[in-house]
């Protein structure tokens, strides 16, 4: 678990709740396990984002600045299975210009998105609540 990818999910609180609680904080770089109802109006994930690193990111801040809200459910629980490295994470972790490419590209969605949803500049704990 990366703590800049969960933190807002508040792990200390979620092991003790008992009730369902909103996330009123938006963290870059957030990365949640979540469960969307598929409709015609959610924004899928951007193809620019193609190779290794910022897809899943990318789709949160999306849906961000949609205004969908993100709810942790107590007692529920997601497994991630471990997997082999694909060749895509080691080019990206090995190769800089692999990774300004990925930068540049995140870079240019989130001028996307400030442009498509009239959003302003992006704090790290920006209250979206």
């Amino acid at each position: 678990m990366s703590p800049l990818s969960h933190r807002p999910v508040d792990y200390q609180r979620w092991y003790s709740a008992d009730q369902p609680y909103l996330i009123t904080s938006y963290q870059d770089k957030f990365e949640p396990y979540i469960v969307l109802r598929k409709t015609g109006s959610m924004p899928v994930y951007d193809e620019s984002f193609h190779r290794y690193g910022m897809n899943k990111v990318s789709h949160i801040m999306e849906l961000t600045a949609a205004g969908y809200q993100f709810v942790v459910l107590p007692k529920v629980w997601a497994i991630h299975i471990s997997h082999r490295e694909s060749e895509h994470a080691r080019k990206f972790l090995q190769d800089p210009h692999e990774r300004l490419r990925n930068r540049l590209t995140r870079f240019q969605f989130v001028l996307s998105l400030q442009r498509r949803y009239g959003l302003g500049r992006c704090y790290p704990g920006t209250k979206i609540a």
